[in-house]
């Protein structure tokens, strides 16, 4: 009787998360959105052959360069309130990717040289091959320091929680690839949203700014003959070569646990009942984000 009843309360705490959110963001509830930012592309050119682009900046290969590719613009790259999602052979096509990541970067990286940026996503098909691809673009825009979670995996609040407490709180935006619900594998879909500097989803003012330039943009800027970052081990630190652009390897658990922590009193009485909350929630509704419960459990119990 006692499983039954166990097993109806956890029904019901999976329901109420799908409809109420889960505790796990209601750290996020006072944030506000921060301003619109847009770097022009000219400008962006002017800087290849000085911060930008200059070869043997960075560590690794000395013949790594960053170039200038040409495309043109994609109709149906609209982003809607969460990033824009769509078939994963979509984001595999011709310059899809690296046209909407450009597109992001004008118009919410302000200063490049002095930028930090948040990376990672939920280890569905492509999540891998697009992180290389963001970093290598990102190096070419002339960020400074991209935060990236171990594997590229970071979760949407633990992504969050990265751009607000990571160093103080100093990265500009956050790049989070996901398609939430929605199925993955190879025939299924991918997405990419954007996180501003308070830690919050990209205003609609923002996406739509970030539209537009999609409608206007001629040219994408990467890094030519760099080898992949590594990725695989917390605390790696690396220049993505002919740039001089850090790439940093963070847990993608460690800010979210903190903020948890801070936010809730696992610890007390109602300790063990949020507990339960916490893995219904991640097991049940987001398994993506599973990676997230075993260290806030152990933790929170002192385990």
């Amino acid at each position: 009787m006692e499983v039954v009843g166990l097993s109806f309360a956890l029904v019901i705490l999976a329901t109420l998360s799908r409809m109420t959110c889960s505790f796990c963001l209601i750290a996020q509830r006072h944030l506000t959105g921060a301003k619109d930012l847009y770097l022009p592309q000219k400008l962006l050119r002017t800087q290849l052959g000085s911060t930008r682009g200059r070869e043997g900046d960075g560590e690794g290969v000395g013949t790594a360069k960053v170039v200038a590719i040409p495309t043109s613009p994609i109709a149906d790259m609209k982003p809607g309130t969460s990033g824009l999602r769509k078939k994963v052979s979509v984001w595999q096509e011709g310059n899809y990717l690296n046209n909407f990541i450009q597109s992001a970067l004008d118009v919410m990286v302000e200063d490049p040289k002095s930028s930090t940026i948040v990376l990672g996503g939920d280890g569905r098909y492509f999540n891998a091959q697009a992180i290389q691809i963001i970093i290598q673009m990102a190096a070419a825009h002339g960020v400074k320091r991209i935060f990236v979670g171990k594997d590229g995996l970071l979760s949407t609040p633990a992504a969050s929680a990265v751009i607000r407490e990571r160093d103080g709180g100093v990265a500009c935006m956050g790049i989070i690839l996901t398609a939430s619900h929605n199925p993955g594998g190879v025939d299924g879909d991918f997405g990419i949203k954007f996180n501003n500097a308070a830690g919050s989803p990209a205003t609609e003012a923002v996406t739509e700014r970030i539209f537009s330039r999609t409608q206007t943009i001629d040219e994408f800027f990467i890094v030519e003959g760099s080898p992949p970052l590594k990725l695989s081990r917390v605390g790696h630190k690396e220049t993505v070569a002919g740039t001089c652009t850090i790439v940093d390897v963070i847990d993608p658990v460690e800010d979210y646990l903190g903020v948890l922590q801070d936010s809730f009193d696992f610890e007390g009485k109602k300790g063990g009942f949020l507990i339960l909350y916490f893995f219904v929630y991640m097991y049940v509704l987001y398994p993506t984000h599973c990676c997230s419960a075993p260290p806030v459990y152990c933790s929170s119990r002192r385990i």
